[in-house]
C-alpha cells in the first residue's frame, strides 16, 4: 500500500509446477524465482498511493494548510457510509496489470452538483479495490489460491 499497489503471492515449488502459465500470461501477472527454497512469486501492480495523493493535493490540501490537520485524517474521517455514485477508472499515471498500458488514463463519472471531494476520493478508493479485485481474480484463475491479504507499506500506517 503505497505509491503503486502490488500484490505478491508466495508459491512453493510444488503448488508452481500446477499453475495455469498460460492464464497468468494472459493476465500480465509475472511469476518470478524469490526467496529460499526455490519458493515463486506471482507479481501484479498498479496506480494506488500516488492517486491517493494526488486526491490530497488536489482537494484537500487547503484544508490541511489553513486548518493545520493533518490532510489524511481530515480525508477519511468524512468519507460517506455505503458504496459511492461515482466511478473511477484509476489509470491516471496508465495502467498495471493487466493491461501493461502506459497510455491509458483516467475517468471519473457520475458526477452531479451535489458531488463533493469526499464522494470522489470515494469513487478512486474504490476504484483501486476494483483494479485489485480484477487482479486477484486473474492469480486465482491461474490456480492461486489466496488464503490471506496482507497489507503493509506507507498508506497502511502501520508498525509492522
Amino acid at each position: 500500500t503505497g505509491t503503486f499497489e502490488t500484490i505478491s503471492a508466495a508459491i512453493a515449488a510444488d503448488r508452481r509446477n500446477r499453475l495455469d502459465i498460460s492464464s497468468l500470461a494472459r493476465n500480465n501477472i509475472g511469476l518470478y524465482p524469490h526467496g529460499p527454497r526455490d519458493l515463486w512469486s506471482a507479481f501484479a501492480w498498479f496506480n494506488a498511493g500516488s492517486l491517493v495523493n494526488w486526491c490530497r493535493d488536489t482537494f484537500f490540501h487547503d484544508y490541511a494548510v489553513k486548518s493545520g490537520a493533518d490532510a489524511f485524517t481530515e480525508m477519511f474521517a468524512g468519507l460517506p457510509e455505503g458504496p459511492g455514485a461515482v466511478q473511477v477508472l484509476p489509470h491516471i499515471t496508465g495502467a498495471g496489470t493487466p493491461w501493461l498500458d502506459s497510455n491509458a488514463s483516467g475517468a471519473f463519472t457520475g458526477l452531479s452538483l451535489g458531488t463533493t471531494r469526499y464522494d470522489l476520493l470515494r469513487g478512486v478508493l474504490e476504484g483501486i479495490g476494483y483494479d485489485l479485485l480484477i487482479n486477484l481474480r486473474g492469480m486465482e484463475e491461474a490456480g492461486v489460491t489466496v488464503e490471506r491479504i496482507r497489507s503493509n507499506g506507507g498508506g497502511t500506517k502501520s508498525a509492522r
